[in-house]
């Protein structure tokens, strides 16, 4: 991936976007979504120098769905946790339902937490697929989705752990130096657009 000539360079202009507030972040994300393009298609494989303009264009779209998506998540997660508080109180601590009510609500939503994470991690891949090609309604319609994961069941798990392994090195720098990130968080999200981009290459070759 850094096998260009001026890569390295490339990598320092793109970490400049994070001391940009919020049309830097939008801008990174169009610029990954370019790699991620070009990847897909087989044009390039290398990296792509940063565009403020075209990429800012481009970003907007799988900022705001990815937005979108979080909000609607939050807000679901916010609502259950709302509905276990009022069925808490509509018993009342008085009751000895109560406290047997409360461990099978903690154990609930621990293992709910769980599968919600579990299941952020396995989607990953096909939703960042579908946001950069702007199909994110797809996901109202998840069976094409889950029959190409299963057609391609080892491939999606090799771009699944290559994308986390992405992930952890793009927030290496925002745990352990503040300034490092301007380099770390680049590196993670052009590696997570290639593996992205292989994973919806090979959809095309070999579509479910």
């Amino acid at each position: 991936m850094t096998s260009a000539p001026n890569a390295w360079t490339d990598l320092l202009r793109a970490g400049l976007m994070t001391c940009v507030p919020v049309l830097g972040a939008i801008a990174l994300t169009g610029w990954t979504r370019r790699i991620f393009g070009e990847v897909r298609d087989g044009r390039a494989a290398n990296l792509l120098a940063m565009s403020f303009w075209s990429d800012l264009k481009l970003g907007w779209y799988p900022t705001v769905a990815s937005t979108a998506l979080l909000t609607a998540g939050t807000v679901l997660l916010t609502g259950l946790m709302g509905l276990c508080g009022a069925l808490l109180e509509w018993v009342g601590e008085d009751s000895p339902a109560f406290h047997p009510l409360v461990l099978v609500l903690v154990l609930g939503g621990g293992l709910a937490s769980l599968a919600y994470m579990v299941a952020g991690w396995v989607a990953t891949v096909e939703v960042t697929r579908l946001l950069f090609e702007g199909h994110i309604r797809s996901l109202l319609r998840p069976g094409r989705s889950l029959r190409r994961i299963r057609t391609h069941s080892e491939a999606y798990l090799l771009a699944s752990v290559g994308t986390m392994v992405a992930m952890t090195i793009g927030s290496w720098g925002a745990m352990f130096c503040g300034v490092g990130m301007a380099f770390t968080l680049p590196v993670g999200m052009a590696a997570t657009a290639h593996l992205v981009g292989q994973w919806a290459a090979l959809e095309r070759e070999s579509p479910a």
